[in-house]
């Protein structure tokens, strides 16, 4: 059972990081967009991303478990990730936004497994609503290449 513990608390420091890389990154990149549209939604990815994280922190708090230690470092290269992203052709940084989008909806879903793997429904059913969050804002930027 500690293992599966272990495992779970390993997915949800991992799901925490991948929510902190997706707000910093929409949040700098957003900065300095200008098509309005874009603009606006990269903010409104950016706000429901930190709805992610509070809750994410939280499922780590409720299990005794802090966030990774790494986090300053995963902020900071996200942020530059952002910022590097806004200087390139709308297009490309819609792409890096939709890889983010992906990836979130992929880390979130491991964690699910995990949390389920482990016994814990309430943590999947809350992985599981990221999950959807991050799949939408993929759709909806895949929309926005089309």
């Amino acid at each position: 059972m500690n293992a599966t513990r272990r495992e779970l608390t390993s997915a949800l420091r991992n799901a925490h990081r991948e929510e902190v890389r997706a707000v910093t990154f929409f949040s700098s990149a957003a900065s300095g967009v200008k098509h309005p549209r874009l603009h606006g939604t990269l903010v409104q990815f950016g706000s429901q991303g930190m709805g992610g994280v509070a809750t994410v922190a939280g499922l780590l708090e409720s299990r005794g478990a802090g966030p990774s230690v790494t986090l300053a470092l995963t902020r900071l290269r996200a942020a530059m990730q952002g910022r590097i992203a806004r200087i390139r052709p709308i297009r490309a940084l819609v792409e890096d936004a939709l890889d983010r989008a992906e990836a979130r909806a992929r880390c979130m879903a491991e964690a699910a497994a995990d949390a389920r793997g482990a016994g814990d429904m309430e943590a999947a059913r809350s992985l599981d609503g990221l999950r959807e969050t991050a799949a939408s804002q993929a759709t909806w930027l895949r929309e926005f290449l089309r």
